[in-house]
C-alpha cells in the first residue's frame, strides 16, 4: 500500500484541506492589502452535505451521522487523494467527485522525524457541495491497485427532507416537490403516487407499492404498472399510435413513451388528469375500440369526455 508523501499539521479525526502558509508581516503591508468583502461571505448561500464515518483498519465502516450544513464545504480536490468520494444521482450517474483524507492514517512525530501510523479506527467528517440531485455518496479507497468501495451512503432522505422543508432555498432550485398523495414522498420517487403510502411497502418487489397493487405478486405482462388481474388491456404499448393522423388536438389525449396521458397543445385551465390506474391499464386507442366509438375518434386523440366516461364506467 502506497501512502503519498504529504504533511499535515495535526490529525483531529476530521478531513480538511492542506493549509497554505500565512504570509509574514514582512511580506504583506496591511495598508495596501485589499479589504475583504464581508457582505459576500455573509450572503454566501451555498451549503454542504456532511457524512461522519468510523473507518476501521480492515476497511469496514460505521455511519455516525449525516446532515446538511449552513456553510459551504472547505474540502477541495487538493486534499490528499487517499479516498475518492463520488456523488451519484437517482439514476446512478456520477455527478461529482472529490478527494478526501483517510482517517485511518495519521502522522506521528518521533525523535527521528515523522512516521505514518495506521489506526485501528479513525473518525472522519466528510463534506461535499450540496446538490439536490445527489442521492448517494460513495467512498472508494484509492490506495490499492484497484480502488475498493468502502461504503455507499444513501443521503436521498436528508436531501429530500431539506428541500421539502426549504423549497425557497437557493440550493433547492429545480428540486421536484410535487407530492400528489401527501405521503412525504415526491411523485418521481413514489411507487404509488396517487395513494398515500409513506412506508413505500412493495412486498413483491415489482416497483408498484402494495397500496396500489391489488394483487401483490401478480403478473403485469405489459409492464404498464397495472397488474393483470385488474388490467382490462394487458397489451398496452408505449407510446400508443393514436392519433393515427394529424396532430394531437386541444382537449385530446394519448399515451406518451413514459406511459402518461398527455395533451398537446395543453388546454389552458384544464383541471383533468388521467393515469393508467384510472383507465385500468388501457390506452386511448384501446378505450375507443372497447367502447365502440369508431376509429374516427383517433384522428386527433381521445376526447376528455371519452376518457371520463371510461373511468366512470368502472
Amino acid at each position: 500500500m502506497n501512502i503519498p508523501n504529504i504533511r499535515i499539521a495535526a490529525f483531529l479525526g476530521m478531513t480538511f484541506s492542506l493549509l497554505t502558509p500565512h504570509a509574514s508581516s514582512l511580506e504583506a503591508d496591511p495598508s495596501t492589502s485589499p479589504v475583504p468583502n464581508i457582505s459576500e461571505l455573509i450572503l454566501d448561500s451555498r451549503r454542504g452535505i456532511y457524512i461522519e464515518l468510523s473507518v476501521f483498519a480492515d476497511g469496514s465502516t460505521q455511519l455516525l451521522g449525516s446532515g446538511v450544513t449552513d456553510l459551504p464545504p472547505g474540502a477541495t480536490d487538493d486534499d490528499p487523494p487517499l479516498l475518492l468520494l463520488q456523488f451519484l444521482d437517482a439514476s446512478g450517474q456520477i455527478i461529482g467527485v472529490q478527494n478526501g483524507w483517510d482517517p485511518r492514517y495519521e502522522y506521528e512525530q518521533t525523535g527521528t522525524g515523522e512516521q505514518v501510523v495506521l489506526l485501528a479506527e479513525g473518525i472522519g467528517r466528510f463534506q461535499v457541495p450540496f446538490d439536490h440531485r445527489i442521492t448517494h455518496i460513495r467512498f472508494l479507497d484509492q490506495q490499492l491497485a484497484t480502488p475498493l468501495e468502502l461504503v455507499d451512503v444513501d443521503v436521498s432522505d436528508l436531501v429530500q427532507a431539506f428541500c421539502l422543508g426549504n423549497p425557497a432555498d437557493d440550493n433547492c432550485t429545480g428540486f421536484e416537490t410535487e407530492d400528489r398523495d401527501g405521503d412525504g414522498v415526491i411523485d418521481s420517487e413514489d411507487n404509488c403516487a396517487d395513494v398515500a403510502n409513506p412506508d413505500q411497502a412493495d412486498a413483491d418487489g415489482d416497483t408498484i407499492g402494495d397500496a396500489c397493487d391489488d394483487s401483490p405478486g401478480g403478473d403485469d405482462s405489459d409492464g404498464d404498472g397495472i397488474v393483470d388481474t385488474r388490467d382490462l388491456c394487458p397489451s398496452t404499448q408505449f407510446p400508443e399510435s393514436a392519433p393515427t393522423s394529424g396532430v394531437l388536438g386541444r382537449n385530446r389525449w394519448a399515451l406518451d413513451a413514459g406511459g402518461n396521458f398527455v395533451q398537446a397543445p395543453p388546454q389552458e385551465g384544464t383541471e383533468h388528469t388521467f393515469t393508467l390506474s384510472d383507465t385500468r391499464g388501457c390506452s386511448c386507442e384501446q378505450i375507443i375500440a372497447a367502447a365502440g366509438y369508431g376509429s374516427g375518434h383517433l384522428k386527433s386523440g381521445c376526447s376528455t369526455s371519452a376518457l371520463i366516461n371510461w373511468v366512470q364506467s368502472e
